[in-house]
């Protein structure tokens, strides 16, 4: 009946959350006492049926990432994530923080910001796409990260109507 996957997919969730609370060991970390991220990875490591939830894991590890100001382990973490399943809900968060996390990176990352920019502007491209076909759903997030690629490059003016 696969309850372990379900399980291990809701854990996920609740690191998640716990963390935002300010529950966890560390602010951006899923690990406390009810999860432990290199279990979770083993686990997912040993189960390759289970890539689903790996998926979505490493995507709560991203967003964790992300909203502690870690954006270089945010990126990590995004590209950790095998084939994005892009038809999946999830795939949207997985677009929009690691765009957000790109562009942070730009910030700090003088020799990298090339590839942080392609990468920025790659998913961009992917939420415009969404944005086009369900504006109600995807229309602020392509903008947000249209207003972050207009900061950087220096597009005052497009960056504060976008945002």
């Amino acid at each position: 009946m696969r309850f372990g996957f379900a399980i291990d997919v809701s854990s996920t969730q609740l690191g998640l959350i716990r963390t935002l609370r300010g529950l966890t060991r560390k602010f951006g970390s899923l690990d406390d006492e009810q999860f432990d991220e290199r279990w979770i990875e083993r686990r997912f490591a040993d189960n390759p049926d289970w890539a689903p939830g790996e998926w979505l894991y490493r995507i709560r590890k991203l967003q964790a990432r992300y909203f502690a100001g870690d954006y270089a382990a945010a990126v990590e973490a995004a590209s950790q994530v095998q084939r994005p399943q892009q038809r999946h809900r999830e795939a949207a968060e997985l677009h929009f923080y690691s765009a957000l996390s790109h562009a942070a990176c730009c910030d700090s990352a003088a020799a990298d910001q090339r590839q942080h920019i392609e990468a920025l502007a790659a998913h961009h491209r992917q939420l415009a796409v969404w944005a086009e076909h369900g504006p109600e759903h995807f229309e602020n997030r392509a903008a947000l990260v249209g207003a972050e690629i207009a900061r950087l490059e220096g597009r005052e003016l497009d960056a504060m109507r976008l945002y």
